[in-house]
């Protein structure tokens, strides 16, 4: 049965996107219901075998009889047993597990050949197992490899599970049953089609497992399955590909377990259309991966390409700055030493000779520098001046004109350009950056310095005012935003 169309529009069919629906619900069921019946049996398991006790050595051969009542060994050469005879458990622990087994079996006959009784004390699900179907289950070891027909089948063949879901003790029709049939009919849908009417009943009997009061209470992936199943309904759960692909996968699972059960021409024909769809759903998704490769190979080329570009600027950079930060210094240094020459003959004269310490300032006069450097990460303003009461007035001024605009003076941008005509500069946040104020070395007053910065809020903060320094003596600001003395002759080395 040739698929034709591509399986997107195929799908856009009415009755063949209700199978679709139907087909991922069952899987949102399974996914809903077995942690649950995976958790109960882990509990109960526990109470059969002591924490830390441990067996491996009973194969479920040597634990079971060989008696043709238990429904797998039949004539004289039991293909179960194969020569292995019944043995108790060296260990004590196996044969009580075995009798717990087939008292929790609703018809008692546990599918012993699916179950691998060494793994009992390990793997809870090895224990699950023996309330499977009797054929088709016995390579699997998780509940994730287990499909719906198989996971539904341990909730109804294993009485632990009547006292969360009571209704599973009616014989042949209760809301168990109904959920394992909705896969069984799935499965003989040769067209793969289901009717709205199906498609209604079953999601109310997928629901109706859920919202069974003391199941919905005990397994606490019960509320959200039911939500999924009902947006999926009603169309508003977007289905993927991959949805898609675990719906061919499981069907085709369970049909492979119910081979002997089903027409084998009406069997390969729906399985040869499964995979029809599945390899065009492989095909599109390794040619979206191959796209993807190919965009992450070109975008990691840029990056890469952009990483030597960036590493070259900075190294760039780095030389520039160091030869700048080098030419900064030797240019200090030439500046200030003389400075500190003359000032040292000043001090000298002025403690020997007085009178005459006025010519010999005129005879050695330079210009005086106060830098403020900048090491802090915000933009700083600052201006030094000579009288303390002249600036501060200024600044009131500036403040008292500039609290009419909104927001208050402490946040309007246009403080700066007033503060800027009273002679405040700016002084950016670049690696050492610098600014000079320059003043004639017969200045004996002291240096008053104001420095505030603005925040990326645009707000304002003082740093100092009116802080008093010696002539000639260096600030800067450090990383912390804190009003440094330079050593004298560098700028940014903090005086002892």
């Amino acid at each position: 049965m040739a698929c034709s169309k591509h399986y997107t529009k195929w799908f856009e069919e009415k009755d063949n996107r209700n199978w679709l629906k139907v087909s991922v619900g069952l899987i949102i069921t399974k996914r809903g219901l077995a942690p649950f019946v995976e958790n109960t049996l882990d509990t109960w398991k526990n109470v059969q075998v002591a924490p830390g006790t441990n067996c491996s050595a009973c194969s479920t051969a040597e634990l079971v009889p060989c008696d043709h009542r238990n429904k797998i060994c039949k004539g004289k050469h039991c293909k179960f047993h194969q020569g292995v005879t019944y043995r108790p458990c060296p260990n004590k622990i196996c044969d009580a597990f075995r009798q717990e087994i087939i008292t929790q079996h609703r018809f008692k006959g546990p599918s012993w050949r699916n179950t691998n009784a060494r793994d009992w004390c390990s793997n809870t699900w090895e224990v699950a197992k023996a309330f499977l179907p009797p054929d088709g289950y016995d390579k699997i070891t998780t509940s994730d490899d287990t499909d719906l027909n198989g996971v539904v089948s341990v909730l109804i063949n294993c009485l632990l599970f009547e006292q969360y879901i009571p209704d599973l003790a009616i014989d042949g029709n209760n809301v168990g049953t109904k959920v394992r049939d909705i896969g069984r009919k799935l499965r003989h849908a040769s067209k793969l089609e289901v009717t709205d009417a199906d498609l209604k009943q079953w999601f109310d009997d997928m629901r109706a497992l859920f919202l069974v009061p003391k199941h919905l209470a005990a397994n606490t992936n019960a509320q959200n399955t039911v939500d999924l199943l009902n947006k999926l309904e009603t169309d508003n759960l977007q289905i993927e590909r991959t949805d898609i692909m675990a719906a061919i996968n499981d069907v085709v699972t369970s049909l492979e377990h119910l081979s002997s059960t089903i027409d084998p021409e009406a069997l390969n024909d729906t399985i040869d259309k499964l995979h029809e769809i599945k390899q065009e759903i492989e095909k599109e998704a390794e040619e979206h991966r191959r796209t993807i490769d190919v965009l992450a190979n070109e975008k990691k080329t840029e990056l890469k390409q952009l990483a030597i570009d960036l590493t070259d600027d900075i190294e760039k950079k780095s030389q520039n700055d160091q030869h700048r930060q080098t030419k900064f210094e030797e240019d200090i240094l030439r500046e200030v030493k003389p400075c500190k020459e003359v000032n040292e003959v000043f001090e000298t004269i002025k403690a020997k000779s007085g009178p005459i310490i006025s010519m010999f300032q005129d005879l050695f006069s330079r210009t005086l520098t106060t830098h403020v450097g900048n090491q802090f990460k915000h933009t700083i303003y600052a201006m030094i001046d000579f009288e303390l009461v002249v600036v501060d007035n200024i600044i009131k001024d500036v403040e008292a004109s500039a609290r009419s605009i909104d927001g208050g003076f402490e946040y309007s941008t246009k403080v700066s350009s007033r503060y800027s005509q009273a002679g405040f500069k700016e002084i950016a946040p670049e690696r050492n950056a610098r600014e000079p104020f320059r003043y004639s070395s017969s200045v004996a007053k002291p240096v008053f310095i104001w420095i505030y910065f603005v925040d990326q809020n645009n707000k304002y903060y003082w740093l100092c005012k009116g802080l008093k320094r010696i002539p000639d003596q260096s600030v800067f600001v450090d990383r912390d935003g804190k009003v440094n003395d330079a050593k004298y002759g560098t700028l940014f080395t903090p005086a002892n």
